[in-house]
C-alpha cells in the first residue's frame, strides 16, 4: 500500500482529483452561498421600500388621497422576479413555517400570513441555518457534475504527467521515445485541456455570479472540454501532416502552443473565423488574376464559397458596419472596471443594459438602486435615439428616457422646447447614411410619392418639416355615469379643449363592476407629431417596468421632496 501515499501517487492521482472535486463541489457551495447573501440582500433592500398600500376605505369612511398612496415595492413585479429567482428550491430545504415566515417578509402578496408566523425571527434566522447540501438541488447539481469531474481529473493527470517529463532546460530528441509518438502529442493535449479547463472555469464563474448554475452548466462545461481537445487535435495532425512532423518537440513547435492554448479556451472561434471568410462573396475577387488558368481557379473557389454559403444559409453581414454594438462607456458613470463588473452580471452593451432588471442589477453587483436605475434609465434612451442623438440630448441635460418623455409630455413643457428636442430627434446621423449606402436605399417624399427619390439628409428634413406643422389627433375621455371606486387613480375631465370638435364615437368598459363611458375625441394641436414620436418610444414593456419602480421609490421618499419649498411648483401645483 506504499504506492497509495507516494510521491508518484500524489502527483498523477490524488492532485488531479483533488483539483477535479474542487472544481466542482466548490463551485456549488459558492453558488449556495451567493443564493443566501443575496436573499439577505433582497430583505434589506424590500424593508427600505416597503409600505403597506393604504387599504381602500370602507362605506361611509373618507377616500384616501391619492398622494397619501405609496405603494409596497415588494407588489412590483420587477420585485416578485428577484424574489422568486433565489427562493425557488428553498421550500425543499426549509420548515413549512419559517418558508410561509420567508415569503411574507420578502413578498407582499403574502403580508396576510397568520399571527403565529410574525413572531418568527427575519431573514438571518431563517436562511442561516440551510446547508449546502441539505437542498435536494445542490445534490443533483452534485452528481450531474460527475462526469465533469471525470473528463477535469483524466486532463490534469496528462497535464501533470507531462510536465514531470519535460525537461525545462533541455530538448526533446527522440519524441517517438518519450511520448509515444505525435498523432496524440501530450505537451499539445496538455496546453488545450489547460485552455479548455480555463474556459469552462469561467463558464462556472459566470453562472455563479448570475445564479444560473445548474446540471446543464456542467454537461456544457464537459462538452467544452471535450470539443476543445478534439478541435486540438485535429489542427495538430493537419499541421504534423503539412510539415512531416517537423513540429512535434521542436522549438517552431512550440511557437504554435499559444494558438493550441487559444483553440481549447474558445473552440469555436475558428469554426465562425471560418464561415465568416466564406459568407464574404468578395473575396475571390481580391486580387488580380494574372492568367486563365489563375482566373478559372478563382472562379471555382468564388463558385465552391457561394455554394457553401448558401448550404449552410449564413447572416446577412452587409450592415455590420451600421449595426455595431453600443459599449457601455457611452452611459455616464460607466468606466472601465464598472464595465468589467457588469459584464460579470451578463451586461455586455447598452442593450444588455437597458432591459436589465435594475433591482436585480442591484441585488447581484455592488451598485446602489438609485444608480442602477439612472444607468438603465440612460441606457433605454442611448436604445431608442441612438448612440449620437443620445450625446446630443445628453448635452442640453436630457440623460435618461424620464427626462424625455419630461420634456416633451409634461404640462409645464413649452413648445420651444418641444421643437428643438424634436430637431434632434430627426437629426440624420452617420449611421443612416451608412445604411442608406450600403442598402442602396432611396427615401419617397410620402406627400408626392411620383417625385424624385430623396437621400437620407432631405428625408429626415422633410419629416421634421412636417412634424412642425398642425396635425389632429384622437383622444379617449372618460365621461363616468356610476359612482368610481374610491381607491386608484381616476381622472374626470369637466370640460374638454376649445378645439376639440364633436365626438367621433363613443364606448363602455366594465372593469370590476364598474362601467365607465368612454368619448373619443379628435384634437388638433401644433406640436402633435413630436408628442406622439415620444409616446411611441415611451409606450415599451422595458420603460413601463422601470417608470413602476421609479414612482415607488420616489413615492415612498415623499412628495415633499420633489421640489423645494419656495419653487414655483409647490406654490402653485406640480
Amino acid at each position: 500500500m506504499s504506492w497509495v501515499v507516494s510521491r508518484d501517487t500524489c502527483y498523477v492521482l490524488w492532485l488531479p482529483l483533488l483539483i477535479a472535486l474542487a472544481s466542482s463541489i466548490i463551485t456549488i457551495k459558492v453558488n449556495h452561498a451567493v443564493r443566501i447573501g443575496r436573499v439577505k440582500r433582497i430583505y434589506a433592500f424590500s424593508k427600505g421600500f416597503a409600505i403597506d398600500p393604504s387599504p381602500c376605505p370602507k362605506n361611509g369612511e373618507t377616500p384616501v388621497p391619492l398622494k397619501s398612496y405609496r405603494p409596497d415595492i415588494r407588489s412590483s413585479p420587477s420585485m416578485e422576479l428577484v424574489v422568486s429567482k433565489y427562493t425557488i428550491d428553498l421550500d425543499e430545504a426549509m420548515p413549512e413555517d419559517h418558508f410561509i415566515r420567508l415569503e411574507e417578509l420578502l413578498d407582499a402578496r403574502s403580508a396576510g400570513s397568520p399571527a403565529p408566523y410574525k413572531s418568527k425571527p427575519t431573514v438571518n434566522y431563517l436562511v442561516n441555518p440551510i446547508r449546502c447540501f441539505d437542498m435536494p438541488v445542490n445534490r443533483q447539481m452534485a452528481m450531474t457534475a460527475l462526469p465533469f469531474v471525470g473528463i477535469v481529473m483524466i486532463g490534469w493527470i496528462g497535464a501533470i504527467d507531462t510536465a514531470r517529463k519535460i525537461d525545462p532546460f533541455g530538448t526533446l530528441s527522440n519524441v517517438g521515445a518519450q511520448f509515444g509518438g505525435c498523432a496524440l502529442y501530450p505537451p499539445m493535449l496538455s496546453i488545450a485541456f489547460l485552455g479548455a479547463y480555463a474556459s469552462a472555469m469561467t463558464i462556472l464563474v459566470r453562472a455563479v455570479c448570475l445564479f444560473d448554475l445548474s446540471a446543464t452548466t456542467f454537461m456544457r462545461a464537459t462538452l467544452q472540454i471535450v470539443t476543445s481537445l478534439a478541435a486540438a487535435i485535429v489542427l495538430w495532425n493537419c499541421l504534423r501532416g503539412l510539415t512531416l512532423d517537423h513540429v512535434c518537440g521542436t522549438s517552431p513547435g512550440k511557437v504554435l502552443y499559444p494558438f493550441v492554448f487559444a483553440i481549447g479556451f474558445v473552440p469555436d472561434a475558428g469554426l465562425n473565423y471560418v464561415l465568416a471568410w466564406i459568407s464574404n462573396r468578395e473575396w475571390a475577387k481580391a486580387s488580380v488574376a494574372t492568367s486563365v488558368v489563375e482566373a478559372q481557379k478563382q472562379e471555382r473557389a468564388a463558385g465552391f464559397a457561394a455554394g457553401l454559403a448558401s448550404f449552410l444559409k449564413l447572416t446577412d453581414n452587409r450592415f455590420n458596419d451600421a449595426t455595431r454594438s453600443v459599449p457601455l462607456d457611452a452611459i455616464d458613470g460607466i468606466d472601465f472596471f464598472t464595465r468589467f463588473r457588469l459584464a460579470a452580471a451578463g451586461v455586455y452593451e447598452v442593450q444588455n443594459l437597458a432591459v436589465a432588471n435594475p433591482i436585480l442589477l442591484h441585488v447581484e453587483t455592488p451598485y446602489g438602486i438609485y444608480q442602477t436605475i439612472d444607468w438603465v434609465a440612460q441606457a433605454q434612451l442611448c436604445t431608442v435615439v441612438g448612440l449620437e442623438r443620445f450625446l446630443i440630448l445628453r448635452q442640453h441635460n436630457i440623460r435618461t428616457i424620464f427626462d424625455l418623455e419630461r420634456a416633451v409630455l409634461s404640462l409645464k413643457s413649452t413648445q420651444a422646447f418641444r421643437r428643438a428636442v424634436g430637431s434632434i430627434l430627426m437629426a440624420t446621423t452617420q449611421i443612416s447614411r451608412d445604411i442608406e449606402s450600403l442598402g442602396k436605399i432611396k427615401m419617397r417624399n410620402p406627400d408626392s410619392p411620383d417625385s424624385a427619390p430623396l437621400d437620407m439628409d432631405a428625408f429626415d428634413r422633410l419629416m421634421f418639416e412636417e412634424s412642425l406643422k398642425k396635425a389632429k389627433y384622437r383622444v379617449k375621455l372618460p365621461l363616468y355615469d356610476t359612482p368610481t371606486a374610491p381607491c386608484g387613480y381616476h381622472v374626470r375631465v369637466e370640460q374638454t379643449p376649445a378645439s376639440t370638435t364633436q365626438p367621433i364615437m363613443s364606448f363602455d368598459i366594465i372593469q370590476d363592476g364598474t362601467r365607465t363611458k368612454y368619448k373619443v375625441f379628435e384634437v388638433e394641436d401644433e406640436d402633435a407629431t413630436i408628442k406622439h414620436m415620444v409616446r411611441v418610444v415611451m409606450d415599451d414593456l422595458h420603460v413601463i417596468r422601470l417608470r413602476q419602480i421609479w414612482e415607488t421609490i420616489s413615492r415612498r421618499i415623499g412628495g415633499d421632496a420633489a421640489t423645494l419649498d419656495d419653487s414655483e411648483d409647490t406654490i402653485l401645483g406640480a
